[in-house]
């Protein structure tokens, strides 16, 4: 899914004839479309949750004016799509706020668990980057993807003014040549061609802390998730004995006790390690590491 928006400075962003946006879609779909606003706006197309919508110029486009609520624009969710490109068509009518393409959406009807990259040209009337959200939180503060608040180091978070009054095409490729990648880049068409950015499609803080060992009966699988989000891992078993189930043994505690030295004492055990059995399917188990856990498998 994608979307174009503009953020919550006083900003109009005209989407002219409309966006002409073109979303190249992978070669199973076997079609391109595009949409222009200046003939008006598909059903296809939804406003952003909370946000108060767009008006439509006959013959030039449609109108995205900027909300003190957040984000102000329009989306299409369709999970499937992979591989494509968006190119959007856009004027910055007045004010200095930016416009943001997000790609790779999977969830935005609850805002709060938002799941997109966002090209963000001229946020904060001063920086342009990617932006990253898993499950409605900034990447960055995940360790994720990033070290500051766009993605990839501070210093290829640039700045390029947007310049009232000029129609700029923006394009997002979601894939690169690869599948793999994340390249976006806008031009005035007279001369003006932005920094291209591009970006490998990974998070790169998956590591879990981990060991197997075995004895006589059984194997073992020590987890430890240290950082302060979930993980989802898959195991898989190979060269062991068939198994149909595991045990797991699961120790964790809530953000208040994270830093606290002997949290249990004689009178009150605040963190103390429970149970469960998971399913093992075909020699592959999938668990989740609660944030700054240590998860024990026994197979």
């Amino acid at each position: 899914g994608c979307y174009p928006c503009a953020d919550k400075d006083d900003t109009e962003m005209a989407l002219k004839n409309g966006v002409d946006l073109v979303i190249e879609l992978p070669t199973i779909y076997a079609i391109s479309s595009a949409e222009n606003f200046a003939e008006g706006i598909s059903d296809r197309w939804k406003v952003l949750p909370k946000a108060e919508g767009y008006t439509v110029k006959e013959g030039e486009g449609i109108i995205i004016t900027s909300s003190a609520k957040g984000l102000n624009g329009i989306y299409i969710l369709e999970e499937l799509w992979k591989d494509y490109t968006v190119t959007v068509k856009a004027e910055r009518i007045s004010g200095n706020g930016g416009i943001f393409i997000g790609t790779g959406l999977t969830e935005i009807e609850d805002i709060s668990k938002k799941d997109v990259r966002e090209y963000a040209v001229n946020m904060n009337s001063a920086q342009t980057g990617i932006r990253v959200f898993k499950q409605g939180v900034e990447g960055y503060t995940l360790g994720d993807y990033s070290s500051s608040v766009t993605a990839g180091n501070l210093r290829e978070c640039n700045y390029e003014e947007l310049k009232n009054g000029v129609t700029y095409t923006f394009t997002v490729n979601y894939g690169g040549d690869d599948g793999k990648h994340l390249c976006c880049s806008y031009t005035d068409g007279a001369g003006f061609d932005s920094i291209k950015l591009e970006y490998k499609l990974e998070a790169y803080n998956r590591a879990v802390f981990h060991s197997v060992t075995k004895d006589e009966e059984h194997l073992y699988a020590k987890l430890v998730n240290a950082s302060d989000v979930s993980k989802k891992m898959d195991i898989f078993i190979d060269g062991y004995k068939q198994v149909y189930d595991a045990k797991a043994i699961l120790l964790t505690a809530g953000k208040e006790f994270v830093d606290t030295a002997n949290v249990n004492t004689k009178e009150e055990e605040l963190v103390k390690p429970c149970e469960c059995r998971l399913a093992v399917n075909e020699q592959k188990v999938q668990v989740i590491l609660p944030a700054h856990s240590v998860t024990v498998l026994v197979f």
